[in-house]
């Protein structure tokens, strides 16, 4: 199925007993994730070619007890996109074929190096250039994301309107039915959390 197809809103199907490789975002990182696989080739490679696209060695990165710099975002998404792409290959290498591949925000630009439409180099550029753009965007303009639970998407959207006061509050992410994740100014995020509380 072509992207084009997708955007246009085909569907398709994984054939039956078919795998999808589904590639996460940012917000599923934590200390040591993938420190237990780094003597896997693949991996290593993934992390090899990361460490030098984005200028540290990410390895280390993924090896550190440091919760506070594993979610800055300027070294999560390498982290998530090297170990991502790694664990997909190695896979591979290993006779595991995706009938698809797909993935989260983030996860959406490492799904294309493993899809074949763009090369592992080509996909750690971009994710450094997203990740410097963010992290300006970041600075310039502070902000937070929250996900809201039990919630319809509906209540949602009205919380937003009631709590933004003029700041910048929208839902963000629909990720599930009660599951929506909504994005703005820190006052205003503090103001829609504790009201839904």
């Amino acid at each position: 199925v072509a992207m084009a197809d997708i955007a246009a809103g085909a569907s398709f199907a994984i054939p039956s007993g078919g795998i999808a490789f589904m590639l996460s975002g940012q917000g599923s990182q934590k200390p040591g994730m993938g420190a237990d696989l780094l003597d896997v080739p693949e991996v290593a490679a993934a992390f090899s070619l990361a460490s030098k696209t984005f200028g540290f060695d990410v390895a280390e990165l993924v090896c550190s007890d440091d919760p506070d710099r594993i979610n800055d975002t300027r070294f999560a998404q390498p982290a998530l996109c090297a170990l991502s792409v790694g664990i997909a290959h190695a896979l591979e290498a290993r006779g595991v074929e995706p009938a698809a591949v797909l993935g989260f925000s983030l996860g959406q630009i490492g799904a294309l190096a493993v899809a074949g439409m763009l090369s592992d180099e080509e996909t750690f550029a971009l994710v450094r250039r997203r990740t410097d753009l963010m992290a300006q965007a970041a600075e310039k303009h502070p902000g937070a994301m929250s996900a809201l639970l039990k919630g319809t998407d509906e209540e949602v959207e009205e919380l937003c309107e009631r709590c933004a006061q003029g700041q910048v509050l929208v839902p963000a992410n629909y990720n599930s039915p009660g599951q929506v994740v909504i994005s703005g100014e820190l006052e205003a995020i503090a103001r829609a959390e504790e009201e839904w509380t």
